[in-house]
């Protein structure tokens, strides 16, 4: 089965594909007649958002990278369940990166999790002296907005 577009919901409901857009995005007020509509044109269709289309026009991926050290060391599954509760809340998603305490793959993770356009990227170092390049390239691959 193909993916349900917008253009789908704004058949169904009989609106625009703009209208579509802003009740489904939350961006512009719309009548409460016509929200109602379009919610229900996209419950039937099992419409789901397209997050990576959304983050080439918005420049957000709504994402964040994590990358510890070894998630086995018992501190970090707290760390990542809360800060996975918190960035879901805010509609958000982690993607986690365990280079288990080696640092050449945690300079891996990094340029991938940049690659991947990353909103945020949280480096727990592997090595304090080993890690320190690896750390800095996030930082210079960082586009601060």
């Amino acid at each position: 089965m193909a993916d349900v577009t917008l253009r789908d919901v704004a058949r169904a409901s009989g609106c625009s594909v703009a209208t579509v857009s802003r009740v489904l995005a939350g961006t512009r007020p719309v009548g409460a007649e016509t929200a109602r509509r379009v919610r229900e044109a996209a419950d039937a269709l099992g419409y789901r958002p397209n997050h990576a289309a959304r983050a080439l026009r918005g420049r957000r991926s709504g994402t964040v990278g994590l990358v510890l050290p070894q998630i086995t060391n018992p501190f970090y599954p707290a760390l990542v369940r809360e800060l996975t509760h918190a960035l879901h809340a805010d509609g958000r998603a982690v993607l986690l990166a365990d280079c288990d305490d080696d640092p050449v793959a945690e300079a891996e993770y990094v340029a991938d999790l940049l690659s991947r356009r990353v909103d945020a990227l949280l480096v727990i170092p592997a090595d304090e002296d080993r890690s320190r390049e690896a750390v800095a390239a996030a930082a210079r691959g960082c586009r601060w907005s």
